[in-house]
């Protein structure tokens, strides 16, 4: 069988067209990648139904977030969130994950988008046993 090939920009999928992040730097026997779930990564992103426009970035626990939204727009839980056409490294409509709640806060130009990727494994500890462990339809 040959041997693949890393390069670095190249685009890390999963299940086919799923945004889980990008090679970084590679060499002659490994790649480094950098996945969703870090605060460098940055991806130019859309709302599928409405074609709202914004930035993907991580800020940290099990949620990515859309930035940028204006208050105005309309942005919905269940809306699919995929990379769009203005991003120089991503190809336009790899899934990058589906909103999960929207807010406002008083006085802000923009609104809070949550956004949970499909792939990402949540561990929640209910009680002093084991944790229990889900992965999100999507």
């Amino acid at each position: 069988m040959p041997e693949r090939t890393t390069r670095e920009g190249e685009h890390a999928h999963r299940n086919g067209c799923r945004l889980v992040g990008r090679v970084i730097a590679t060499s002659s026997r490994y790649a480094v990648g950098q996945i969703m779930l870090n605060k460098e990564f940055r991806a130019s992103a859309k709302v599928q139904r409405g074609r709202v426009d914004g930035i993907v970035m991580w800020e940290g626990g099990e949620k990515v977030s859309l930035r940028n939204v204006a208050k105005t727009l309309d942005v919905k839980p269940g809306d699919v969130v995929i990379t769009s056409e203005y991003s120089s490294i991503y190809p336009p409509g790899i899934k990058i994950g589906v909103v999960t709640a929207t807010s406002q806060e008083p006085g802000a130009l923009f609104q809070n988008v949550d956004i949970i990727p499909p792939w990402i494994l949540i561990v929640s500890k209910k009680s002093s046993s084991s944790p229990t462990f889900r992965i999100p339809a999507g």
